[in-house]
């Protein structure tokens, strides 16, 4: 049996990192009738893993490395309420919202690098690169991380039945289709 590997070895790779800050404040009234609850969060991740390509005459295509951080901070909001609570009937209703902010890619170099700034995007959300240089770079349309995102749910009880109805939503993102045609050389 041979052993083989398809991408060259990397004995300076580590685990990636992580680093997570959670404020919350929650808050129930009417016995617990309608409950409140407002999270802010920080998450820094560092040493994330990714490829490097190499020269064909190393052998390998790409090796594995430690290559960036990201930064992501948010605030996720809670509400909840018991519409209807009696011997053999119950209805409750849960709506949560999260307002996401977007990632920050660090450099190995410790610059700050967000998509606007890469891509010199102007306020329309157009790149002010020329289209050999986005060619050169790839094509950015927006991100397909919704910028709030949530979910309705409402459940109902009766006797030993339960129904639950469950709507969910994205807002403020982009969504990539395969164009039908080939792209123009």
């Amino acid at each position: 049996d041979i052993i083989s590997s398809e991408t060259a070895p990397n004995p300076n790779l580590k685990w990636e990192k992580t680093e997570n800050i959670n404020v919350g404040f929650d808050l129930a009234l009417f016995r617990n009738a309608i409950t409140l609850s407002v999270d802010y969060y920080y998450r820094h991740s560092s040493d994330l893993i990714g490829f490097k390509m190499l020269p064909l005459e190393s052998g390998f295509s790409s090796t594995t490395i430690n290559w960036a951080s990201m930064n992501n901070r948010g605030i996720e909001i809670a509400l909840g309420t018991r519409n209807i609570h009696t011997k053999d009937f119950n209805w409750t209703t849960n709506l949560n919202i999260d307002a996401d902010g977007y990632p920050l890619v660090v450099t190995k170099d410790g610059e700050k690098v967000s998509a606007t700034e890469f891509l010199k995007l102007n306020a329309h959300g157009a790149s002010t690169l020329s289209a050999e240089d986005q060619r050169n770079l790839y094509t950015y349309m927006g991100s397909t991380d919704p910028k709030w995102a949530g979910g309705f749910i409402n459940t109902f009880d009766y006797k030993n039945w339960q129904l639950g109805v469950n709507f969910i939503f994205n807002f403020g993102m982009k969504v990539r289709v395969q164009p039908s045609y080939p792209p123009a050389n």
